[in-house]
């Protein structure tokens, strides 16, 4: 068994050298890595509330989001939009003005809507803000096909009068659904 001192020559530097170099380089390493998407930031960004229906049968489905940020820095709403079973797409609407530092607004998916059945969809939202950092996710979930139960609650009636975006989501057709999009007519 070879030790330290009795090694080939010059491997103990060699040893030493790549010692010392990951030691210097680690903490650099760990400072310029970009956050992941599960990283918190104390003056990050926050989704204060959010709200979604649980089921509709027609028009787009409405998600309400109310976010914050100190430092008057958030960029992007994230959506991963996602039919259960079936496809998924990320999107992203950009924040702009005084949404940038604070907003309650809602963000309307439109969906087609001559289905057989029901589909269930998911909505997992995030807030980025300038410096790479994202607030918790939120979630939210509906059933299209399904007549909706809820009203509006009286909170967020203000909110319709700021419309942070559209996403528009196709579902998947492979399964033999025959379904065809409502804003391709």
């Amino acid at each position: 068994m070879k030790t330290l001192n009795n090694a080939v020559p010059g491997s103990r530097w060699r040893v030493l050298a790549e010692a010392l170099l990951g030691f210097i380089l680690l903490p650099a390493l760990v400072i310029a890595a970009p956050p992941a998407p599960g990283d918190l930031f104390a003056d990050g960004p926050v989704i204060s509330d959010s709200f979604a229906v649980s089921s509709i049968q027609g028009g787009p489905w409405l998600v309400f989001v109310e976010g914050t940020d100190p430092r008057g820095d958030m960029q992007i709403l994230w959506f991963e939009v996602t039919q259960l079973g079936g496809r998924n797409s990320t999107e992203i609407i950009t924040l702009r003005g005084q949404n940038r530092r604070g907003f309650s607004g809602y963000v309307a998916i439109h969906m087609p809507f001559r289905i057989f059945g029901w589909q269930t969809v998911r909505a997992e939202i995030r807030i980025k803000d300038a410096d790479g950092y994202y607030s918790e996710k939120r979630t939210h979930q509906v059933d299209v096909g399904i007549p909706t139960r809820e009203a509006l609650p009286e909170k967020w009636r203000p909110a319709l009068a700021n419309k942070l975006g559209d996403i528009y989501f196709e579902f998947e057709r492979d399964r033999g659904d025959r379904m065809r999009s409502s804003w391709h007519d």
